[in-house]
This record gives C-alpha cells, structure tokens and sequence, in this order.
C-alpha cells in the first residue's frame, strides 16, 4: 500500500476512534441521566423504574470496549513505568513491540470467538434472563467490535514501536561504526 493511502487510512481509524470515544462520553451521561430519574421517581413517587439499573449495566459494558481504543490510542493505559523507565531504548523499544503485537492478536483472538457467539446468540435467539429481555447477541457485538477496533490500535502501536526501534538500533549501530 501507498504512504499516501496509509495515511489516510490512519486519519479515518483515528476519526472514528474518536467518534466512539465521544459516544462513549454520550454513554456517561446517559447513564447519570437515567440514574436520576430512577431515583427521582423511586423517591418522590415511590415508584421504580423497571430495568434503568440494566439500561445502565449495558451502557457501561459499551463505554468500556468502545472507549478502550481511544484510551490506547492516548497511551493512557494503565502501565508499569516503574520497570519500564528503568530499561535501555532498545529494550525498552522490543517490550513494546512484544505487547502491543501480544496484545493485538490476543484482542483478535477475543474479537473473532465473540462475533461468532454473538451470530450462534442471534440465530438462536437468545435473550438475558432480566427484565428487558435484551437480545445477547447485541452485548456480545460490541465486545467483539471493542476488541477488533483495540486489536487494531494496538497492531498500529506495534508498527509505530517498530519504526522507533529502527531509528534505535541503527543510531546505536552507526555510533559504533
């Protein structure tokens, strides 16, 4: 593929990861909303809401795979800096290179086992055994949706790391030479 293409497969990833990142900032917000209006109504009315604690479940299962990617994406994750800092560029650089492709095929791995029992969930029919009776199908996608779109960042993240190591061990090589 072009450089050209590439990069603008890059800008459109990086859109759309930012576009689930503020759908998943929707998510918080209609989880607060709900969230009041349920204890509103059970205060003031005495009576519940039926299924506003689930609506809610489901809305944090999404904000968490949908907003995951942009996490990475900002390198935000949580990490061992303490060890990590402590090692030489180059070591530093293969570590990197080590995780962020582990974690891509493992996200992968994750991603194509969920899509597969989401489609069996779908043909089945299969519903929660809750109040809304919420296909699971639906709740399984976004998982696997949340862990391709991750598996992709991650992949990225390797191939950006693997640049950088690049320019690493050919700068160390040249001081040698």
């Amino acid at each position: 593929m072009s450089k050209h293409l590439m990069s603008k497969l890059g800008r459109a990833f990086d859109y759309a990861v930012d576009l689930l990142a503020y759908s998943a900032g929707c998510a918080i917000i209609c989880i607060v909303i709900c969230i009041s209006i349920e204890v509103l109504s059970r205060s003031i009315l005495n009576r519940p809401i039926l299924g506003v604690a689930e609506i809610a479940e489901y809305l944090v299962l999404y904000m968490t795979f949908i907003g995951a990617t942009w996490v990475q994406k900002l390198k935000a994750h949580v990490r061992m800096d303490i060890i990590v800092e402590r090692l030489n560029p180059r070591a530093k650089s293969l570590l990197n290179i080590f995780t962020s492709i582990a974690g891509g095929v493992v996200l992968l791995a994750i991603s194509f086992y969920a899509a597969t029992y989401a489609y069996d969930a779908a043909k089945q029919g299969v519903h929660t055994i809750t109040p809304l009776e919420c296909p699971v199908a639906v709740l399984v996608a976004i998982l696997s949706i949340g862990c391709f779109v991750l598996s992709i960042q991650f992949l990225r993240d390797a191939y950006n790391e693997i640049k950088i190591a690049r320019r690493v061990f050919t700068e160390k090589s040249e001081s040698y030479g």
